[in-house]
């Protein structure tokens, strides 16, 4: 259920509820789009107050601690987890 939306900046913010029809709680989800070619691209997703691109990168960041500081840590990381994916599909 879309509640409403507005423009920040460089973003359009559309603040959206997931009603579960069991009677569930409501998940509270927002969304931050950016204009791109004519239309929006979804530039984070924001659920329950958590951003997931700052999940995302904390994750990251984390794997490439991990890995001695090597950015090759989280190639390594992300070409298994499509690895993984790939072989999930088939």
């Amino acid at each position: 259920m879309v509640d409403g939306s507005r423009e920040d900046g460089q973003f359009v913010l559309v603040n959206s509820r997931l009603v579960d029809p069991k009677g569930g709680p409501e998940v509270r989800v927002e969304w931050r789009l950016i204009r791109q070619g004519g239309g929006f691209r979804v530039a984070d997703v924001v659920i329950e107050g958590v951003s997931m691109s700052v999940t995302q990168r904390q994750e990251y960041a984390s794997v490439i601690q991990s890995g001695g500081g090597e950015v090759k840590a989280l190639i390594k990381a992300l070409n298994d987890r499509m690895a993984r994916l790939k072989s999930s599909n088939s």
